[in-house]
């Protein structure tokens, strides 16, 4: 059973309202959003998403910058309103959700979620919808 819960170790970040400035992809396994009041990386690790919240340690050489991409262009410069993980029956984080924008302001959920891949059996860290199994690491879904 997976339980939702407020993401307390980004709730300085929301009751600041710090806004969303950049988004870099550190290959398939981890994903770095940089805020104007620091950085969360987010990396897959042992089965589950590890959060290491920090400053903002300069963009690393091979980082590819996703801003223009779905759907962080919709939502960069926005503030963070909310955060939420949910828990698996094992403790580990599968999915980050992430609201930008305020509720009265047409709010945008982004997920990031924590899959194995069927046909190979590979971890990876991916954003796509809660609803969905079937996309690749490659494509994003804001609902």
């Amino acid at each position: 059973m997976i339980q939702r819960v407020p993401e307390q170790r980004l709730s300085e970040m929301v009751s600041a309202g710090t806004r969303l400035l950049r988004v870099e992809s550190d290959g398939s396994r981890a994903l770095c959003l940089r805020f104007d009041r620091g950085a969360v990386r987010i990396a897959l690790e042992d089965g589950g998403l590890v959060l290491e919240i920090g400053g903002g340690a300069a963009q690393s050489a091979d980082a590819e910058v996703l801003d223009e991409a779905d759907p962080w262009w919709t939502v960069i410069g926005q503030p963070l309103q909310g955060a939420w993980s949910q828990i698996d029956t094992e403790k580990r984080r599968v999915v980050l959700e992430l609201q930008l924008r305020r509720d009265d302001e047409s709010p945008k959920i982004v997920a990031v979620i924590c899959a194995v891949t069927v046909r190979d059996s590979r971890n990876f860290c991916r954003t796509a919808s809660p609803e969905t199994d079937r996309r690749t690491v490659r494509e994003f879904f804001v609902y």
